[in-house]
């Protein structure tokens, strides 16, 4: 399914039965940016299972948008799922809701613009592109 926009500020994606088949967390991870002002939902109430793929690329997400002080929340995560996340050690990383209202209610924009005031001026360290990523761990190389 397409992104879709919830407001000026959240961009919602609804993950397919089987994530490989969707572009469309490369689209955003290759869209969002440091100067990106927007935090992304992702609905995983369709996943039935979790390609090393999406995990990629939800690894990528988060560092480009927590890079630009935005938010990604996981949402509808199956338990076999969210024990995916476990094992690989990315629980602590990623933020889990239990539905749509929950995730848009975990986006406390006042405080992130508190932190943000707080680290102006701070250089923040480079991030590894998308594209470079991918040049990296494609599985043609």
């Amino acid at each position: 399914m397409a992104p879709q926009n919830l407001s000026a500020h959240v961009l919602l994606i609804t993950l397919p039965a089987e994530p490989q088949l969707s572009s469309d967390l490369e689209v955003v991870a290759r869209w969002a940016d440091p100067a990106s002002d927007r935090d992304v939902i992702v609905d995983f109430s369709l996943v039935e299972f979790l390609p090393w793929v999406t995990i990629c690329h939800l690894i990528i997400l988060e560092r480009v948008l927590s890079a630009a002080g935005c938010q990604l929340v996981l949402y509808s995560v199956s338990p076999d799922v969210k024990a995916i996340f476990r094992r690989a050690g990315l629980a602590k990383l990623l933020r889990f809701t239990d539905d749509e209202l929950d995730a848009l209610q975990s986006l406390d924009r006042s405080e992130r613009r508190g932190q943000e005031q707080q680290l102006a001026g701070k250089t923040a360290a480079p991030l590894l592109s998308f594209d470079r990523w991918h040049d990296l761990w494609s599985p043609s190389h």
